[in-house]
């Protein structure tokens, strides 16, 4: 607006405050003040010299001519009994020390005054950019927010940004290598929709919708209550909208798609798909697995046939031909056990035993070999002895 343009006020000056009744200015004045011309004056008395009556005459203090003003985006502006300044101010300004501020967030957020520090409160899928709420979806897999004016996405242990969308992350690995793949899932489109009676948000990947107050939630939408009631019965009834029946989507991998009366998702997924953060997503754990699904936490599990165990997200045999170097491997619950061939020891068999003997043994070998010894000793002696004696006749002779 131009300078000098008159804007409409109500100011009764300062020793007084100024209301408007039924459209009419009125002015509240203090004591020893009166109204005159739309102003509280104050009353001064002055006698005259001739008479001995008393005339009463009022000045017009020059204070009272400051108007009340809040700025050019005012719609009204008054001074309340103790002299405070009110200000009203127009569709997206505040009042902020007696003046109307611009406090805008635009249409995806609501602004107020802090310490002096403007604040935006933004809605779901949207956050704060220079002072605005724009729109800013990354997906169920992690919340979005601006950083020196880029779109950043703040995503979840298990998924990656790609795109500017949260996507989660597939791991497959062999004996050399890991491939890290990822899917950007239907969810990413953030189908929330709760009807024209209330607001939709994905609080931890879960759906939750903020009815109005002549509303309540059934069925993952905002119903209208409608009470017909006589004189001994009343019956509470709710209509659905025909705009909110198409609000449950678990993705391009799902056979079907409903909701609890308490109003959790549920997705029938298909073959090597399960649910998670409520859309199918791919749930592999190899061949030798009888089921795929995952935690409320996304964490994956598998249901292995017998004789195998989950490893790294897949289903892997608990014995295989290194696990018992010199024996044979048998299962036993979710572990193993070797049975060792002759001559071997240890958990997987590897230690070779080494013959050993004791000292009973040895004393038992000792004795024997002395016996001997001394046997063939005496027979020795005995051999020397007989031949001597054999010689003696003859020399006789």
């Amino acid at each position: 607006m131009k300078p000098g343009k008159v804007f409409p006020e109500c100011d009764c000056g300062p020793r007084g405050s100024c209301f408007f009744e039924f459209g009419q200015k009125k002015c509240l004045c203090s004591p020893f003040s009166t109204e005159k011309n739309g102003k509280c004056i104050v009353t001064e008395t002055s006698t005259s010299i001739s008479t001995d009556s008393s005339s009463f005459m009022t000045t017009i203090l020059p204070s009272t001519i400051s108007a009340c003003h809040c700025g050019p985006a005012t719609n009204s502006c008054f001074l309340d009994s103790s002299g405070d300044k009110n200000c009203s101010c127009f569709s997206g300004y505040t009042p902020v020390n007696g003046h109307c501020v611009e406090c805008n967030c635009g249409p995806r957020g609501r602004c107020s005054f802090e310490s002096g520090k403007k604040k935006c409160v933004c809605e779901a899928n949207a956050a704060e950019n220079d002072g605005k709420c724009e729109k800013c979806n990354c997906g169920p897999y992690g919340s979005c927010g601006f950083e020196y004016g880029k779109k950043k996405c703040d995503c979840r242990s298990f998924a990656i940004e790609k795109n500017g969308v949260c996507v989660v992350m597939d791991t497959t690995s062999s004996e050399d290598t890991t491939v890290v793949t990822s899917t950007i899932q239907t969810s990413t489109t953030q189908k929330c929709n709760c009807g024209p009676y209330g607001s939709c948000s994905f609080e931890y990947g879960q759906k939750k919708c903020h009815c109005l107050s002549f509303a309540i939630e059934k069925n993952g939408v905002c119903v209208v209550i409608d009470t017909t009631s006589s004189e001994d019965t009343t019956v509470v009834t709710s209509t659905i909208p025909t705009s909110t029946t198409q609000n449950c989507d678990c993705g391009e991998n799902s056979k079907s798609c409903h909701f609890t009366r308490e109003g959790d998702k549920v997705c029938i997924c298909t073959s090597g798909y399960a649910q998670v953060y409520g859309f199918c997503h791919n749930c592999n754990c190899g061949v030798n697995s009888i089921s795929c699904f995952y935690r409320r936490d996304g964490t994956k599990l598998c249901n292995c046939d017998f004789g195998y165990i989950q490893e790294e997200g897949h289903c892997t045999a608990i014995c295989s031909e290194d696990k018992c170097e010199y024996g044979k491997c048998e299962v036993i619950g979710s572990g193993f056990k070797c049975r060792c061939n002759e001559g071997f020891t240890g958990r997987r068999c590897e230690d070779k035993i080494e013959t050993k003997l004791n000292k009973e043994d040895l004393w038992k070998i000792m004795q024997v070999s002395l016996i001997f010894a001394m046997f063939v000793l005496l027979s020795g002696v005995l051999c020397s002895m007989t031949r001597i004696l054999n010689k003696i006749p003859k020399m006789s002779k």
